[in-house]
């Protein structure tokens, strides 16, 4: 990946340089330095995760996976009441009420819509924001804090949390071995419902992981209004969105850590938001609850900006519901307080113009994508 101190040198160096000779821009905006950045941001260039052997199998897998994704029965108790205000499922004690598409609504690029409060609501509320799901087959690592380098290691958060599903390995298992049987003896080694040791159940919930996982992987999107300007399409995106594509490389400094073709490097930073929310707890102390170095206090890894105009709200505990307050929180260089850890050096008060800033939300707007296959997006039958 390319350093962000080259990357930053190059344009700045190139924008001054062209500037100065009267150089002829590309679609009389871009030099070309600045072209050739803004092209190691196509899509196009990364592999997802897929699914090895058999297309067919892979295909059975994946739609096993979809129906355990949408399937509620699983879930544990809820343990905050509600009627359904706030977007909840249910009163405390009832089980089986909350799926994994609960929090991860298909309709919104798989995050959590429903602005309540910030944070989500499972069977308890959550203490950060629910990310969204697609294009999560080209991430290195997932959730906040990176704790997971493999997709189908992330049910476990999402399964045992008492604010998400509530649940257990065993309840899982029971469930496949209930409802999935012929679908699960297909698909793996066969197993009998009757006497089941303690490895086989260990697994069974392996593979049912594996199976969300390989549903999960294909939830990516088509090609985004700026991928198809990057390929030639002059007329893809509105010439706010252009002047914004080259302040976001520029002079608004988005890139140094929104780069590559996720806008995002993968990696982790204070950027100085203030813990707030009704439901935020007071201190987070994010990727250091992973790795115990003191470095890491108060760091999240860099979310993607694909598609992030469907996704709010945003920050790891929702502190922003919209793209102009996004902007606006590093336009002025973050919070002052409130936060875990020391704020990254890069990020500081920005010289935009409120004309910029709008610019740059035309093009956040543009990094929105095709939508995932509807084969994907619609809850099966159970």
């Amino acid at each position: 990946m390319i350093g962000w101190r080259r990357v930053r040198a190059l344009v700045v160096l190139s924008a001054i340089a062209a500037a100065c000779s009267g150089e002829q821009r590309i679609d009389d905006l871009f030099t070309e330095q600045e072209w050739a950045y803004l092209e190691t941001f196509r899509l196009d260039q990364l592999d997802p995760i897929r699914c090895t052997g058999d297309t067919r199998r892979c295909d059975e897998l994946a739609r096993f996976g979809q129906r355990l994704f949408f399937d509620p029965s699983y879930a544990g108790p809820i343990t905050v009441a509600n009627d359904g205000a706030n977007g909840g499922f249910g009163a405390i004690g009832e089980t089986g009420k909350v799926s994994c598409d609960s929090c991860h609504d298909p309709a919104h690029y798989f995050a959590d819509h429903r602005l309540a409060n910030a944070q989500s609501l499972g069977t308890a509320w959550t203490k950060r924001n629910v990310p969204g799901l697609v294009d999560l087959a080209y991430r290195e690592s997932f959730i906040w804090s990176g704790k997971y380098d493999r997709l189908e290691d992330v049910l476990d958060l999402a399964l045992t949390s008492p604010a998400a599903l509530n649940s257990t390995h065993d309840r899982f298992v029971d469930v496949i071995l209930e409802r999935y049987l012929a679908t699960y003896n297909a698909l793996f080694v066969p197993v009998s419902p009757v006497m089941v040791s303690a490895e086989i159940r260990k697994q069974i919930y392996l593979n049912g992981a594996l199976a969300i996982a390989t549903y999960e992987s294909r939830l990516v999107s088509g090609p985004a209004p700026f991928d198809r300007y990057l390929a030639g399409d002059k007329h893809a995106i509105e010439r706010a969105a252009k002047r914004g594509a080259q302040l976001f490389i520029g002079k608004a400094l988005c890139s140094e850590c929104h780069d590559g073709p996720l806008f995002a490097d993968d990696r982790f930073h204070v950027t100085g938001v203030e813990q707030r929310g009704d439901h935020a707890p007071a201190i987070d102390r994010g990727r250091f609850d992973v790795t115990g170095d003191p470095i890491d206090e108060g760091r999240f890894r860099t979310p993607t900006l694909r598609h992030i105009a469907e996704t709010a709200p945003y920050m790891h505990a929702g502190q922003h519901d919209s793209l102009g307050e996004v902007i606006e929180f590093y336009r002025w260089g973050g919070d002052a307080g409130g936060f875990t850890g020391r704020k990254d050096p890069r990020i500081v008060p920005l010289e935009l113009t409120d004309d910029q800033v709008g610019d740059l939300v035309a093009f956040l707007r543009s990094l929105t994508g095709a939508p995932v296959d509807p084969t994907w997006t619609t809850k099966p039958r159970m």
